[in-house]
């Protein structure tokens, strides 16, 4: 196998790492023990391709392999980096610089795929490709998400390597592993499962990572306590106190340092008072010598006038502008430095005078302070008016380059941390906070939305800019459905990869597939405008209510042709509900008169919708919904896009069970 960080890893002689603790939890369902062994690239390619290996972690599933092998998802996902040595390269002439990337691996799969014209150098090993780099004989190594690698070079993130690229192989004769393994894989699915493997795997790792490092015995040897300031207020998802007792991430990774040490936490609210680490510190105002930062802030103004756009910031000079104390919480820029600016301590009283219009604007995290406008219910008085390109840096503030070696390694970096991260800690529990909540049918409002689209359409000649206001927009809309209901959320998620995976079945354009891979998500963007009593209503609907949900096409379409951002997200909104035999709506339309954009979304979100359990139904099971897709094959939906369904309906049952 291959090792690598917290899935798998090697302490001596021994392997260790997720997978380990994963199968050792399970040994008594395996019915088996196994022994873990680490190849060389070399040595694991060669023993590959003659068969000779039961299990391999991590591997590329290719024609050749699927000879001996079964292949199923691993619980890996990665994100692509770009390392580069020279800092004044023009990031803008990407294409015309030399990349060097590593052969047979699934980055190169990737790469391939999105950025097929790069001018590619191959080598065989990372060995190689450093040597180059730090020859200059490449400009850039495309490389993964290793940090002892990136904390070395100037790196920028390029596309996330998906779980379905990173495989777990199985020899095909091993039928009764292979069933187990899946089910496996199915269990560790429970978020709960899932986080108490991860939290004893990120232990057991950092802990033996540690051990000998100096900066840990200095630690070790220099603090009987670690005595931390944190906010006197919420910061939400940062920071708050759930019945009484703090959470979130900032004080999770906190017990992490305090459970690897053996050292206590002791809080305090006072700045005058000796602290050791400041919990929520910013690389702008940072009076401390480091910063380990485990969040970027960007910048927006809210405003408490309705249609009002600004184009940059020095539209509001000479003007009340709130902001919150660095000292404090998050906020401060060369634009505060420079302005006179109204400070406060605690967000809420600089929202709530916003709305009561004793200051004009409020300078802020775009994504903490929209959740808060919500929270607060302050929407329908407070408006996003620009968002910046400003973005700050945010993380423990710290004197001691030990503590800030420590905190930067223990900083959840692979994908599968950050997603138990995400669910258990970044996101604020939401029935704790539905008293907040109460009546307010989306966390982000409708006319909260127009307004990224009007920035949208400011930012038409500025790509960058377009961009940005887009994954905004995007982030917004996922957030608003995730708020009102836990479930969207990931069922949107889910869609984008159904959607690709058709697409790519169907050999589509990589632009196309790209596009759909991003927009799918946003075929129910429409239903902002239909009342949550219509949406959430357990029983039938009327002809009456039906007609009101039909209605989220339109609303949808109306929103997506505003945001200009094209024909295929414009296409998902409109017809996704239109059906082969021309039946569905709005349109009525039939066969290959509905784009086919719309015809993929409309398997895929039906395949989806019955899997889910729902207030007004139990989910299907993947044989029963399999069986109602495959028997509407030329009614509800197109015949072709069924026989691809039909052939590879298992890599469906994996999306939705590694996704839910």
């Amino acid at each position: 196998m291959n090792t690598d960080q917290v899935y798998l890893y090697k302490d001596k002689d021994k392997i260790e790492g997720l997978y380990v603790e994963l199968f050792e939890k399970y040994e008594s369902i395996l019915k088996s023990k196994f022994n873990f062994i680490d190849l060389n690239k070399s040595e694991l390619v060669n023993d590959i391709n003659n068969a000779n290996l039961k299990l391999v972690f991590n591997v590329v599933q290719t024609p050749e392999r699927e000879k001996h092998y079964h292949f199923i998802n691993s619980l890996i996902s990665y994100d692509i980096i770009a390392l580069y040595k020279k800092n004044n390269l023009d990031l803008n002439n990407f294409e015309n610089l030399k990349i060097g990337i590593i052969s047979n691996t699934s980055q190169e799969k990737l790469m391939k795929q999105y950025y097929s014209k790069l001018n590619y150098e191959y080598v065989d090993t990372y060995k190689k490709g450093f040597e180059l780099l730090e020859k200059e004989e490449i400009d850039f190594l495309i490389a993964k998400n290793i940090d002892d690698i990136s904390n070395k070079y100037y790196h920028f993130k390029l596309e996330k390597i998906p779980t379905d690229y990173l495989k777990i192989a199985i020899l095909k004769d091993e039928v009764e592993l292979i069933s187990v393994i899946k089910k496996l894989l199915k269990t560790f699915n429970d978020e709960t499962v899932k986080y108490e493997i991860i939290k004893k795997s990120r232990y057991n790792f950092y802990k033996k990572q540690l051990v000998e490092k100096d900066f840990y015995k200095n630690i070790k040897n220099n603090y009987s306590e670690l005595v931390v300031l944190i906010p006197d207020h919420d910061v939400y998802p940062l920071f708050y106190k759930k019945a009484g007792l703090f959470s979130g991430y900032i004080i999770d990774r906190l017990e992490e340092f305090s459970s690897i040490t053996s050292i206590p936490i002791r809080y305090t609210y006072n700045p005058q008072e000796r602290y050791d680490v400041r919990a929520l510190d910013s690389e702008a105002g940072n009076n401390e010598r480091y910063l380990s930062e485990y969040y970027e802030a960007d910048t927006a103004v809210f405003t408490n006038k309705k249609n009002e756009f600004l184009n940059s910031l020095d539209e509001i000079k000479n003007k009340r502008v709130g902001a919150i104390s660095i000292r404090n919480q998050l906020q401060n820029t060369v634009f505060l430095k420079n302005n006179k600016i109204v400070k406060y301590s605690n967000i809420d009283k600089a929202l709530n005078d916003l709305a009561d219009k004793k200051i004009d604007y409020f300078l802020g995290d775009y994504k903490i302070t929209s959740l808060e406008i919500n929270l607060e219910l302050l929407s329908d008085k407070i408006f996003l008016a620009h968002l910046s390109n400003i973005k700050n840096k945010v993380g423990f503030g710290m004197f001691d380059k030990n503590l800030y070696n420590f905190f930067n390694l223990i900083i959840p970096k692979t994908s599968i941390e950050k997603d138990v991260v995400n669910k258990i800690f970044i996101k604020p529990n939401i029935s704790f906070l539905s008293y907040k909540l109460a009546g307010f049918v989306l966390s982000i409002s409708l006319f909260f939305i127009i307004i990224l689209i009007v920035l949208y359409k400011k930012a038409i000649d500025n790509s960058d800019k377009y961009k940005q206001i887009l994954d905004a927009l995007v982030d917004s809309f996922e957030k608003a459905n995730e708020l009102n209901d836990t479930e969207t959320g990931e069922h949107t998620k889910r869609l984008n990869l159904y959607s690709a995976f058709i697409a790519k079945k169907l050999n589509c354009s990589n632009k196309f597939i790209s596009e759909i891979s991003k927009f799918a998500s946003l075929h129910d963007i429409g239903k902002i405008g239909v009342s949550d009593s219509i949406l959430k209503k357990p029983g039938k609907l009327t002809a009456e209510e039906f007609e009101k949900i039909k209605e989220h096409s339109k609303i949808g379409f109306e929103l997506i042709s505003r945001m200009k951002i094209g024909e295929i997200a414009e296409n998902i909104a409109f017809y996704h509900h239109e059906k082969w035999n021309g039946t569905g709506y709005p349109k009525g339309l039939k066969e290959l008169e509905i784009p086919l954009e719309a015809r993929i979304v409309a398997l895929a979100d039906v395949y989806d919708a019955l899997r889910q359990k729902r207030v007004y139904k139990d989910g299907f099971t993947h044989e029963e919904a399999s069986e109602i897709i495959i028997r509407d094959s030329g009614k509800h939906f197109d015949p072709e896009i069924v026989v691809i369904f039909e052939k590879y309906n298992s890599e469906f049952e994996k999306i939705f069970i590694q996704n839910s």
